[in-house]
């Protein structure tokens, strides 16, 4: 049986691959299957490949966990992922049910944006989880893999949550985009609330922003041989970083102001295809400030609920570990 330090890289990775596959979707069905979606497409058995083995890492990490002295501190976080991953088996069954054959009978736009909506989420749960575990153990006992593991983890959590917003963003016109854009960036805004405090700040985000360069970037140049969207990237990326370091000493406003900053940009300044809502890419029209509006309100609310869950984490992986020691002082008496 694999130390659950090498369990949780192999994690950490496939939650990374599942962004980048998912990253690869989307271009190709803006470039590419533009009107049809193949049996086998490429980026679905990658994502789906992606998943299955994280799913394996989960279960292999709840059996290794009982053999280490630290490992109950993990079972929470593991719980949480295992969630994520059945779930994202399930949404990709119904996903591929639905391009092969339901659409082919009626196409329904918000059961579209629902089924995608299910898959988004629940890779969030699974890299989620994976950071709730990884950080539980750091306390616990300082490790080089894992802290890699944590900052690959925040890398793929950053990945989706502006993948899932530049998604939202092509339908923004839809209602079914408008209801998926409240409930996407709330759920995002959260996650990346909950996850940046309990890590080294500085490393997690440059990590982060160097991968969404390189994907975003990298793809953006394979389908269309150009780099016209980067500079918005990099300023996005600067400014995530500066907002959050200026941020920190001002306890909830802090959060609050990130998260509604961090919903701004994700709409505006990452969004692959701004220059379709934006025109010249530098200010907002008219018609694209009620999603821009929406993305920054429930980044507010996103970042105050990341507060309330990060304490609740917290507290949960304390008294795990406290009962889990009490547990085992029993035994020994």
């Amino acid at each position: 049986m694999p130390s659950l330090a090498k369990i949780f890289i192999v994690l950490s990775v496939s939650s990374l691959w599942q962004a980048v596959s998912g990253y690869a979707d989307i271009f190709s069905h803006r470039f590419v299957f533009t009107t049809f979606d193949p049996p086998l497409n490429p980026a679905h058995l990658s994502l789906y490949s992606a998943s299955l083995v994280g799913l394996i890492a989960i279960w292999l990490g709840l059996r290794a966990r009982r053999g280490e002295a630290n490992g109950s501190a993990a079972s929470p976080g593991l719980r949480i992922a295992i969630v994520g991953g059945g779930a994202e088996l399930l949404a990709g069954f119904i996903n591929e049910v639905y391009h092969q054959v339901v659409v082919y009978l009626f196409n329904n736009s918000a059961l579209h944006f629902a089924i995608h909506g299910l898959f988004v989420i629940s890779m969030l749960v699974v890299a989620l989880g994976g950071l709730v575990a990884t950080t539980s153990l750091l306390s616990q006992s300082p490790s080089g893999s894992l802290q890699w593991s944590s900052s690959i983890l925040v890398s793929s959590i950053w990945l989706l949550t502006i993948g899932s917003v530049s998604y939202i963003a092509a339908s923004a016109g839809e209602a079914a985009g408008y209801a998926y854009l409240l409930s996407g960036a709330l759920v995002a805004a959260v996650i990346v609330t909950s996850a940046l405090p309990v890590i080294d700040r500085f490393g997690a985000i440059v990590l982060a922003s160097a991968l969404f360069l390189i994907v975003n970037g990298g793809l953006i140049y394979f389908f269309t041989k150009g780099f016209a969207f980067l500079p918005y990237s990099v300023i996005a990326a600067l400014a995530v970083e500066l907002v959050w370091r200026g941020a920190r000493g001002f306890g909830l406003n802090g959060p609050l102001f990130t998260g509604a900053f961090l919903g701004f940009i994700s709409y505006w300044l990452l969004y692959p295809y701004s220059f379709a809502f934006f025109g010249s890419g530098a200010l907002p029209t008219s018609d694209a400030v009620a999603p821009l509006l929406g993305a920054t309100v429930t980044g507010i609310l996103g970042a105050a609920l990341g507060t309330v869950a990060r304490n609740y984490f917290a507290g949960f992986v304390r008294s795990s570990i406290a009962e889990e020691q009490q547990r085992l002082k029993a035994q020994t008496v």
